[in-house]
């Protein structure tokens, strides 16, 4: 056996090498690793590498008859592929689907009964293994608890922190298997079965295919983590930019020096001696960063307006401005908000253009429908209609807006955001006094960009309020 524990080490330290580095880049970037090109292909090759890993463990655990780990892992492998096919799903759509919570549950979950295992079965005589299964079984408990919170519980940055350390710490694991796996060499008889012959070459192959990957992959991603960071504008797409064309690129700069990157269109053919109403759009959680372009192509409000027959029915100023990385436009725990930079540049734009100050809306979807419900709840007199998408507010505040024309929209099968936080907030209102408006569609999720686009009679309803 010492020939299958030389390759078990060589190929757990390629899978520490993958693992690290996919950690290290989702710690640093964030939801912004979804901008990397290849961030796609290198989750695919840490998943085949776990894969294989996995299967070495259980021929491992199947040679030393530990029966019990070795069935708790294989339940564990299985629900990984489940967890695998629906985040591979996730980087395609940005939308969660109905049985992605149950995947992820169901795979950290597997995998503190495996750290379980590993400590208190026969595996756990061996020391390096025990402690393995001490890990393992606390981040699984992590993982699982930052689920439950993800999906049952209002947005909380410091969830995400916990998350991508608990990760970075994860992808270490394997090296105490390698530490493991040194001690059986030592101890290992010369004489190994055909069975293990046969493993054994099969694992040198795949260690050596997935070495070369590994390399390539790492260096791609690390070559465009690099670019993204010194130059925010460098993974945009043509079609992003063309998108941003008719959107004058301005920064706000407050005394602070706090900067607020935004786009401006202007009402078609500007009349300095007519006051125009003001949209202000906030984007979703994915657009956040410094390149001021990545807002507007999912500015559902900004887009509507840039149509030509709406563009000379409704002359407006639309103002979206982009987050800055790691913060929020309120409403989310634990992120700092920059809803006080948003006001500040609505003011300075008023001072700048003649801006009606009876018809300020405000709209956002996800992030920004949390931005939406947070602005209108803590400044009610500052806006005249507010649209809030797929995001949730504070019903206690509820009372703030009593008077305030609202229309809500959330689709019933949001995993994303809970549709819970558009259904308390419309009952708070209610209760309250108000009469909001909401459409809620039974069959969608996160993703009801073409329903609000084509519903009938929306802009007619935002440009007829007015602020009393």
């Amino acid at each position: 056996m010492r020939s299958f524990y030389s390759s078990a080490i060589f190929f757990s330290g390629t899978y520490v090498l993958i693992a690290f580095l996919g950690s290290i880049v989702s710690f640093q970037f964030g939801e912004r690793v979804l901008e990397l090109p290849s961030f796609t292909n290198l989750f695919v090759l840490e998943f085949l590498i776990s894969f294989i890993w996995s299967l070495v463990l259980l021929y491992y655990f199947y040679y030393k008859q530990y029966w019990i780990t070795f069935w708790v892992l294989t339940v564990s492998v299985i629900a990984s592929l489940f967890q695998a096919f629906t985040t591979y799903n996730f980087l395609n759509t940005l939308e969660y689907t109905d049985y992605f919570v149950t995947a992820i549950l169901l795979f950290y979950g597997t995998s503190f009964l495996y750290g379980i295992s590993l400590i208190f079965s026969e595996a756990g005589k061996r020391r390096w293994l025990k402690i393995a299964g001490i890990f393992t079984c606390s981040l699984g408990l992590i993982w699982f608890s930052a689920s439950i919170w993800r999906f049952m519980l209002p947005v909380n940055g410091m969830i995400d922190d916990m998350t991508k350390w608990s990760t970075i710490v994860g992808s270490l694991v394997p090296v105490l298997f390698i530490l493991n796996f040194r001690l059986e060499r030592i101890t290992a008889s010369k004489s190994h079965s055909d069975c293990s012959d046969t493993l054994v070459r099969a694992m040198n192959v795949f260690v050596i295919v997935a070495l070369v990957f590994s390399l390539f992959f790492g260096y791609k991603i690390t070559n465009e983590s690099i670019s993204l960071y010194s130059n925010p504008t460098a993974n945009l797409t043509d079609h992003q930019r063309e998108l941003a064309k008719p959107f004058e690129a301005r920064t706000y700069v407050n005394s602070s020096n706090e900067k607020l990157p935004y786009r401006l269109l202007k009402p078609l053919n500007y009349d300095s001696t007519r006051k125009y109403p003001l949209i202000i759009w906030l984007h979703g959680s994915t657009a956040r960063g410094t390149d001021n372009v990545k807002q507007i192509p999912g500015s559902l409000l900004a887009k509507l307006i840039l149509e030509e027959k709406n563009r000379a029915k409704y002359p407006a100023f639309v103002l979206v401005p982009q987050c800055p990385p790691e913060s929020s436009w309120g409403g989310a725990a634990n992120f700092p908000a920059v809803d006080s930079l948003v006001v500040e540049n609505i003011l300075a734009l008023e001072m700048e253009f003649n801006i009606d100050t009876d018809s300020r809306y405000v709209a956002g979807y996800s992030m920004g429908g949390y931005g939406t419900w947070h602005l209108i709840c803590t400044r009610p007199n500052m806006f005249a209609a507010a649209i809030p998408i797929a995001g949730e507010g504070n019903p206690v505040l509820a009372q703030n807006i009593v008077d305030l024309p609202i229309w809500v929209f959330h689709g019933a099968k949001d995993r994303n955001a809970r549709v819970k936080g558009s259904r308390d907030m419309i009952q708070a209102i209610k209760n309250a006094g108000g009469n909001p408006r909401y459409t809620e569609y039974p069959d969608k999720g996160h993703n009801i960009w073409k329903n609000i686009y084509e519903t009938q009679g929306l802009l007619d309803w935002l440009f007829a309020q007015k602020r009393d």
